[in-house]
């Protein structure tokens, strides 16, 4: 059983920890794990449907206690109104919710507005947190620096412990620096009851990410995609989705071209893309592949057996330090740490050319984005990628490149 499954077994399982009141009312659940991982996307596509009461709130944007106590109150009053009111859906989005909800219920009670709003948090909203609810805290991370640690845990405890709610918080791992990084490390160990890893594979991540019905279009080439990005070895559900999205609008409209050769091409250069910015040039190339002419060839002539057409595939801006070129040629295969290790490199390299040194230093400070992108073309061998060396096969290249530099086919 893989990490995702082990942690959807044990929260919302046949004997699931978040099922059953009397272990998990009342307390604080860290589920923690790196960003882009997939946390989120968990928590709404595998555990959210299997909870009747629960509550999502993300601190993105919050800057206050009192904003965040606000959207918690102003939903746990949502769930207690008539489900077909749909008026009421989306106001969370519009700042005080409790306001709007009196306005729109009571519009000439005469009564003032605050006392309604009170009326509305102690007769819906405190009794739906006292039911067990489980409030999930997202975006913990993107918190504004106005908030202070303290009193956000705090304030979270006191939910935990006031109203018997099922608290979950949801951060990144190693968040926090400095000051904050002190004061969560030691507020934490007072506050949080359980601490879970999410900490999937890249295949556990894709299999879950690849069951949206968006996605079953894409059946017969679900291989080559999960082995692409296993292949690259990113574990990062935003990029695996913003793949995935731009691979089903070009299949939609490219139909003669889905096979395996191009969508591996495809998904090779969207992720360089989102993650250095730099696109691709394919163009063909008279090369010379063949060696000497062989007089015994037969039907061929010395020019047609020295030189032939061949797919390149370039980044557009070119680098001219031999040194960089070399090393990335050198070291092919694909890591997150080259660029520091480049500049190890060149520390160690020709200890008397100190000059040399510090300008290699300063370009690659300058163009790191481009010497990563040309590490990343090497390393998938995007150099020569083609299977017919044809400029039919150049024009799919590079359309290909257009669309994922432009969004548009």
């Amino acid at each position: 059983m893989n990490n995702i499954e082990k942690l959807k077994e044990y929260l919302v399982g046949s004997k699931g920890y978040l099922l059953n009141d009397k272990l998990s009312n009342g307390k604080v659940i860290m589920l923690s794990g790196a960003w882009g991982s997939g946390k989120t996307h968990f928590w709404d596509n595998e555990i959210r449907e299997k909870l009747d009461k629960n509550i999502y709130v993300s601190l993105y944007g919050k800057k206050s206690i009192l904003d965040i106590e606000n959207e918690v109150l102003t939903k746990s009053i949502l769930k207690e109104l008539p489900d077909d009111n749909k008026i009421v859906e989306n106001l969370s989005l519009f700042g005080s919710i409790t306001k709007n909800i009196a306005n729109i219920f009571v519009p000439n009670s005469g009564e003032k507005l605050e006392d309604i709003k009170n009326k509305l948090i102690n007769s819906f909203g405190k009794n739906s947190l006292k039911e067990g609810v489980a409030i999930c805290f997202d975006d913990f991370e993107r918190k504004s620096q106005d908030i202070d640690l303290n009193d956000l845990f705090g304030f979270i405890t006191q939910l935990a412990t006031s109203f018997k709610c099922k608290v979950v918080i949801i951060l990144n791992s190693d968040v926090f620096e400095g000051k904050e990084k002190e004061i969560f490390t030691t507020v934490k160990e007072k506050s949080v009851s359980k601490y879970l890893m999410f900490n999937p594979t890249c295949d556990e991540l894709f299999e879950i990410i690849f069951r949206d019905d968006s996605y079953q279009k894409l059946i017969q080439h679900k291989d080559i995609l999960k082995t692409t990005f296993a292949d690259v070895g990113i574990v990062n559900a935003r990029i695996f989705i913003q793949v995935l999205d731009n691979v089903v609008e070009w299949t939609k409209n490219n139909e003669n071209f889905n096979t395996d050769f191009f969508l591996r091409y495809f998904a090779l250069v969207n992720i360089n893309f989102i993650l250095n910015h730099h696109i691709f040039k394919a163009k063909i190339e008279e090369t010379d592949t063949r060696g000497p002419f062989n007089p015994y060839q037969k039907d061929t002539t010395p020019e047609q057996a020295k030189y032939v057409n061949q797919t390149k595939i370039e980044v557009e801006s070119e680098i001219n330090y031999k040194f960089i070129i070399s090393y990335i040629r050198r070291n092919d295969r694909y890591s997150n740490k080259f660029i520091n290790n480049l500049k190890k490199e060149i520390l160690f390299k020709d200890k008397d050319n100190g000059e040399e040194k510090e300008a290699l230093l300063i370009f690659i400070n300058e163009n790191e984005s481009l010497i990563k992108s040309l590490h990343f073309m090497y390393s998938f061998k995007l150099g020569n990628y083609s299977e017919t060396n044809n400029q039919t096969e150049v024009k799919i290249l590079n359309e290909i490149n257009s669309f994922i530099e432009t969004g548009i086919l």
